[in-house]
């Protein structure tokens, strides 16, 4: 799939002088979306991941009652 996508980027980037459909700005800012999107995909596998670990370990049987400390 990345060959396709660098494939497209490119003939879009060479396009742009010559067809006018897009702005360089507009290749510009589509490139920080994407990498904010990537970004923001990584963080949110890498908490979601967490969240499946520690909340396996953390969640009480059913039926459990929690330990209160003896004072």
């Amino acid at each position: 799939m990345r060959p396709i996508a660098l494939i497209a980027n490119g003939a879009m980037m060479a396009s742009t002088p010559i067809d006018g459909g897009h702005y360089f700005i507009d290749l510009i800012a589509g490139i920080a979306v994407a990498v904010l999107a990537i970004m923001a995909a990584h963080r949110m596998c890498r908490r979601v991941a967490g969240q499946e670990t520690a909340g396996a370990a953390a969640e009480p049987l059913s039926g459990a009652v929690a330990a209160t400390p003896a004072e």
